[in-house]
C-alpha cells in the first residue's frame, strides 16, 4: 500500500517541525480557560479561548464529546498539506455541539487560513430571525493567495435559518468563498465529504468563487462527495468558479416547499465552471417555484459531464441545460460541450402549484447552449401524472437565443402517460437511435427509432430511494434495445451498472450495456452480484476446487473495515460471500476497530488443510508506526478467519507484503521493511503460520507493493516506488533463486501512462489455471480520499523474448491469450 513516507534526510530536516506539533483539548463543562489546554485534564473551556490561539502545522484540536459549545469557532494559523491542523473530538458521547444561535454569521468560520481538517462535529446556527448569508460553516479567503488542503469530514450541520431569497444573500449549511482584488485567491485541494446538511435555509453546499471570465481564478481539486442533504428548500450543491470539480455520491431529498414564488433553485449544478463531473448522485423531491430540476448545467460553463445519477420526483424535471444569451462575451463563455449520459429519471416534472404551475418539462434547454449531447439515459414518465402537470418530455426554449447542435441519442423514453416535445426555434437538433415506448405526441424525427417495449427486468421499485431501486432497468434477454444504439464514446466508459461500453461498438439503448462476450475493462467500475462495486483492495486470489476466491481490503471511504472475500468460476463475475476477517470490539486486541488492515494475502496449506491469511497490520492510534505482519486461519475459504497473532518478522518492520508458494509447497513472505527502504523475504514454517530464521534482504532500493510469480524456472517480482498515494514507475526484477541475487529488468509497463503503472500499483500476479504460462497482473488504482471507490487494473502478462511485460488494453478477455 502506498504510504506517505518520510525519507531519512527529509525526516531529519522535519524532526523539529514535528516536535512542535501539539494536541489541545477543550471541555465546555470541566475545562478552564486559564489551563494549558495540552492535556484532557487541563482542557480549555470556551471557543473564545480557542480563537485566541494561533495553531501550527500538525497541531490537533480536540473537543470533548457529549458537550455543548456556545459561540463561534474562528481559529487562527495554517497547517500544510503534509501537516494539516486537525479538529476532531475525544471522549464518549454525542458529537461536540457547536451552536451560535444566530449571534454570528457562521458557527465555524475558517478565515484566511490553509491546511485545516474538521471532522466529527455537530454544528447549528438558528437565530431568532432569518438573516441573509447565515451558515453553519463558512470557509473564506480574501486577498490571501492559494489555500490548500481544506477538508470538512463527517460534520453534522443543521438548523440554519438564513434568508430564503437568493438576491438577499440566502444562507446555507456550508459556504466556501474566495475572492480579492489585490491578491487573487483560490483553493487547491478542497474536500467536503461524509457530512450531513439538514434543514439549512436557503441552500446546502455552495462554493462562491470568481464568476466573471474577465477575472476568473478557478479553484481546483474541489471534491464534494458522500454527503446527505435533507430539508434544504433551495440549491443543493453549487460550485461556482471551479475547474474540474468532482461532485459524486451525494443524496439530496425531502426538500420542503418554503421558497417564495419569485425564487428559482435546483439540486446539483455548476455555474462559471469548466470540466465539472457530477456523478452517482441522487436528487429527489425538489419543489422550488422555478427550475426545481434534479440536475443542471448552467451558463458560463464548459464541458460539464453529468453521468450515473438518479433523479426522481423533482417537480421541475430531471435536467436543465441553459445559457443566458444576454450575458456579455467578456464575462461569460456561454454553455458548450455538456454531456449527459447514463442517468435515470423517474416521475420528474410534475409542478402544479405556484405561478409557474403547469410548466415542468423533464428536460429543459433554454438559451443558446451549444454542442450538447444527451445519450443513454432512461426517462420514465408515470402513469399517475396529475392532469394539470406538464406533459412535455423535452423542451427547447428561448433565453435571449435558442440552442444549437444538440444530440439526443440512445435514450429510452418510457411514457406510461402521453408526452410531447417542443423544439421552438432551436437549430440542428438530432434525435438518433432512441427507444420510444408509450404515447409520444408529435414524436421527433428519428430515423433509427425503436418503438417496442424495452423489456426491463422489472419496474417494481422504480421511484424508491437509493440506487438499488434501479437494478430493474437491466434488459431482459430478447430486448429490442440490445445492440441498437449508436456508437458515441471515444474511449471505454462504464454503463450505469459498471459494465464497459466500447468505442466503435453499437451499445444497448438505455443505461445498461451487455457485452457480447465476457471481458475485463481495467479501471472501470466492477460490480458484484449485488450490483455493488467490488470492495477487495490490495488483495489476492486463491483457486481451490474449481472456484476462485478473491480476498481484499474492505474499505469504508478511508476506514479499514477488515477483509472481504468474493467467489467466481470465470474471473469475470463475482459473488460476494462474506467479511472473511473483521476487526473486533475488544480494545486489547491487535485488530480492534481503528486498526489498519492492508494487503491481505491468502494461501492454502495442503498439509494442514487450512487457509492461511497474512496481512500488514497497523495498531489502532499508532498511524503507521507499528509496521507488523499478522496471521489468521480458517478451515473454510470463505471464513470466518481466526486471528492468530501479529509481530515483526525476525524483528523487522513489515508493511507492504505478498505471499508465494513454490512448486515444492514451501511458502514465503515478501515484505517491505526498514521504512520501506528494504525488501525482504522469509521462508515460512511448514504450517505457514510463522517466519523461519531463513530471512534475507533482497535489495535496498526503496520499493514496495511486491507481486511475485514464477515462469519457466525463474522468479519475477513486480514492485512499486514509494511516493505516497501517488502512482509511480513500476520495476520488474528477476532471479534464479528466491533469495537472490535479483536483477532489475526496468519498467515492464507499456502503453499510455505506463510511466505511472497506468495510474495504479501492483498487488498480485495470478497464474491462470488451465492456461500454461498465462498470468494476470493485478493492481489497484487508489483513490486516497475514498479508498472504497479505488478501481482495479487487471492486465495480461505478455512475453517479449521470454521477458515479461504488461501492455495496456482498454478491454481484453482470457480468450485473447
Amino acid at each position: 500500500m502506498m504510504k506517505r513516507l518520510v525519507y531519512v534526510l527529509i525526516a531529519c530536516s522535519l524532526m523539529g517541525q514535528w516536535a512542535y506539533a501539539d494536541t489541545y483539548y477543550v471541555d465546555a463543562r470541566d475545562g478552564d480557560d486559564r489551563a494549558s489546554g495540552l492535556d484532557s485534564t487541563a482542557a480549555w473551556r470556551s471557543l473564545d479561548r480557542v480563537n485566541q490561539a494561533t495553531f501550527q502545522p500538525g497541531d490537533t484540536l480536540l473537543f470533548r464529546a457529549g458537550r455543548i459549545y456556545e459561540g463561534q469557532l474562528k481559529p487562527q494559523g495554517s497547517g500544510s498539506e503534509a501537516q494539516p491542523i486537525v479538529v476532531a473530538s475525544f471522549g464518549d458521547g454525542y458529537k461536540p455541539r457547536l451552536q451560535a444561535h444566530g449571534r454570528f454569521l457562521a458557527t465555524v468560520h475558517l478565515y484566511n487560513v490553509s491546511g485545516w481538517e474538521l471532522s466529527g462535529l455537530d454544528i447549528s446556527n438558528y437565530g431568532p430571525e432569518r438573516e441573509a448569508g447565515r451558515a453553519g460553516v463558512i470557509v473564506e479567503i480574501q486577498d490571501f493567495g492559494v489555500a490548500k488542503a481544506i477538508r470538512l469530514h463527517e460534520l453534522d450541520i443543521h438548523d440554519v435559518n438564513g434568508s430564503l431569497v437568493k438576491k438577499e444573500g440566502g444562507g446555507a449549511g456550508i459556504i466556501v468563498k474566495n475572492g480579492g482584488r489585490e491578491t487573487p485567491s483560490w483553493y487547491e485541494g478542497l474536500t467536503i465529504e461524509h457530512c450531513t446538511v439538514k434543514r439549512t435555509h436557503r441552500n446546502g453546499i455552495l462554493i462562491n468563487g470568481y464568476w466573471s471570465r474577465d477575472n476568473w481564478h478557478p479553484s481546483r481539486a474541489v471534491v464534494i462527495r458522500h454527503n446527505l442533504l435533507e430539508g434544504v428548500p433551495g440549491d443543493g450543491i453549487v460550485p461556482i468558479g471551479c475547474d474540474s470539480a468532482l461532485i459524486e455520491w451525494n443524496v439530496m431529498r425531502d426538500c420542503p416547499r418554503l421558497l417564495p414564488d419569485s425564487e428559482a433553485a435546483a439540486g446539483i449544478w455548476p455555474w462559471s465552471c469548466d470540466n465539472t463531473i457530477i456523478q452517482f448522485n441522487e436528487v429527489s423531491d425538489h419543489k422550488a417555484p422555478w427550475d426545481a430540476q434534479g440536475f443542471d448545467s448552467d451558463w458560463n460553463c464548459r464541458n460539464t459531464l453529468i453521468q450515473y445519477n438518479y433523479s426522481h420526483d423533482n417537480e421541475g424535471g430531471f435536467l436543465l441545460v441553459c445559457n443566458d444569451g444576454n450575458a456579455s462575451g467578456r464575462s461569460s463563455v456561454g454553455n458548450t460541450g455538456t454531456v449527459v449520459r447514463y442517468n435515470v429519471s423517474v416521475n420528474d416534472g410534475g409542478r402544479i402549484t405556484g405561478k409557474h404551475a403547469g410548466f415542468s418539462p423533464v428536460i429543459h434547454l433554454p438559451g443558446p447552449v451549444s454542442n450538447t449531447k444527451i445519450y443513454n439515459n432512461v426517462l420514465l414518465v408515470s402513469a399517475h401524472r396529475h392532469p394539470d402537470a406538464d406533459s412535455t418530455l423535452v423542451a427547447f426554449d428561448n433565453w435571449h437565443g435558442y440552442p444549437d447542435s444538440t444530440l439526443i441519442a440512445n435514450n429510452i423514453f418510457y411514457a406510461l402517460s402521453p408526452v410531447d416535445y417542443e423544439d421552438a426555434k432551436a437549430t440542428r437538433i438530432f434525435y438518433s437511435h432512441n427507444l420510444y415506448y408509450g404515447e409520444h405526441i408529435d414524436r421527433p424525427g428519428d430515423p433509427a427509432a425503436v418503438l417496442d417495449d424495452p423489456l426491463f427486468v422489472t419496474l417494481e421499485n422504480l421511484g424508491h430511494p437509493g440506487m438499488d431501486a434501479l437494478k430493474g432497468l437491466l434488459l431482459k434477454s430478447g430486448s429490442p434495445a440490445k445492440g441498437k444504439g449508436r456508437p458515441l464514446v471515444d474511449s471505454v466508459v462504464s454503463d450505469f451498472y459498471g459494465q464497459p461500453v466500447l468505442p466503435g461498438q453499437s451499445p444497448d439503448i438505455g443505461v445498461a450495456n451487455n457485452l457480447s462476450r465476457n471481458a475485463f475493462a481495467p479501471g472501470q467500475l466492477w460490480h458484484d452480484d449485488r450490483g455493488e462495486h467490488i470492495n477487495a483492495h490490495g488483495g489476492s486470489i486463491v483457486y481451490h476446487d474449481g472456484v476462485y476466491y478473491w480476498y481484499g481490503e474492505k474499505r469504508g471511504g478511508r476506514q479499514s473495515q477488515g477483509v472481504n472475500v468474493y467467489t467466481s468460476t470465470d474471473l469475470y463475475h463475482w459473488r460476494y460471500e462474506a467479511l472473511a476477517l473483521s476487526p473486533v470490539e475488544d480494545p486489547n486486541s491487535d485488530i480492534t476497530w481503528g486498526c489498519i488492515m492492508e494487503r491481505p494475502k491468502v494461501i492454502y496449506n495442503e498439509r494442514t488443510k487450512q487457509f492461511v491469511m497474512w496481512f500488514h497490520l497497523e495498531l489502532r492510534g499508532q498511524g503507521y508506526a507499528a509496521a507488523r505482519a499478522a496471521v489468521a486461519v480458517s478451515d473454510s475459504p470463505t471464513g470466518p478467519f481466526r486471528f492468530m497473532d501479529s509481530f515483526r518478522p525476525n524483528g523487522n518492520m513489515s508493511r507492504d507484503m505478498g505471499l508465494f508458494v513454490d512448486d515444492d509447497g514451501s511458502a514465503y513472505h515478501i515484505y517491505a521493511s526498514d521504512d520501506n527502504f528494504d525488501l525482504r523475504i522469509s521462508r515460512l514454517t511448514d504450517d505457514y503460520l510463522q517466519p523461519t530464521t531463513q530471512d534475507s534482504l533482497l535489495f535496498r532500493e526503496h520499493r514496495e507493493a511486491p507481486a511475485l510469480f514464477k515462469y519457466r524456472g525463474k522468479y519475477y517480482l513486480f514492485t512499486s516506488a514509494c511516493t505516497g498515494w501517488r502512482p509511480n514507475r513500476a520495476r520488474l526484477y528477476v532471479a534464479d533463486n528466491l533469495f537472490g541475487p535479483w536483477t532489475s529488468l526496468g519498467d515492464p509497463m507499456r502503453g499510455p501512462e505506463s510511466e505511472i503503472t497506468f495510474d495504479a500499483q501492483s498487488t498480485f500476479v495470478l497464474p491462470v489455471p488451465g492456461k500454461k504460462d498465462t498470468f494476470i497482473f493485478m493492481a489497484d488504482r487508489w483513490k486516497p480520499g475514498d479508498l472504497k471507490d479505488s478501481r482495479y487494473i487487471w492486465l495480461p502478462v505478455r512475453l517479449d523474448e521470454d521477458v515479461p511485460y504488461v501492455q495496456w488494453e482498454d478491454v481484453w478477455s482470457l480468450d485473447d491469450l
